[in-house]
């Protein structure tokens, strides 16, 4: 087994526990309210926001044959957050709220990862974080009604576009695994 797979498939009853979240599941259903969703957005803008400065350490540490990919992470990354803009602009809401606990601690986890561990670990936090989010939200696109709001964002993370970005992380993990 890859060790890509290994490591889902080694946390397996907790990684399918929290799929179910009361989060994901009123997204799925269009039952979310926007007050809830626009809380949401601020603090995903904020931590995608801090999220980059754990990709460009990631990026100053790479080996050459990463550095394309983390490129093309740190401009995805860019892209969400123009979509944070938009919506948030739509919406009339704002950005700028402070970070919740959990978003900070996770945002200093990242940042503690990538100074402080070697580059293969920090790529396989990256593959974890892009992992967790394309199957939280294919699950909820999988079991969406046709007319919840939030279609859009469930396609956006929930696409196969993204699992093949995901899946290119995962390539990337097992080829640093075979070196180390």
């Amino acid at each position: 087994m890859k060790l890509s797979e290994a490591l889902v498939h080694e946390q397996r009853a907790l990684w399918q526990s929290w799929l179910p979240h009361p989060f994901t599941q009123a997204v799925a259903e269009g039952t979310l309210p926007l007050e809830t969703f626009l809380r949401w957005l601020a603090q995903d803008y904020r931590f995608v926001s801090e999220g980059r400065r754990f990709l460009a350490v990631l990026l100053a540490k790479a080996p050459p044959e990463r550095l394309d990919a983390l490129a093309d992470a740190l401009h995805a990354w860019d892209a969400e957050l123009a979509l944070f803009r938009d919506a948030a602009t739509r919406e009339g809401a704002a950005l700028d709220a402070p970070p919740c606990f959990v978003t900070q601690a996770y945002g200093d986890f990242l940042l503690a990862t990538a100074h402080q561990e070697p580059f293969a670990v920090g790529w396989a936090v990256l593959y974890g974080v892009e992992r967790a989010y394309h199957d939280a939200w294919r699950w909820a696109r999988e079991r969406a009604s046709v007319d919840t709001p939030y279609r859009a964002w469930l396609d956006n993370w929930g696409s196969d576009a993204f699992g093949a970005f995901v899946g290119s992380l995962a390539d990337g993990v097992d080829a640093l695994a075979e070196g180390a």
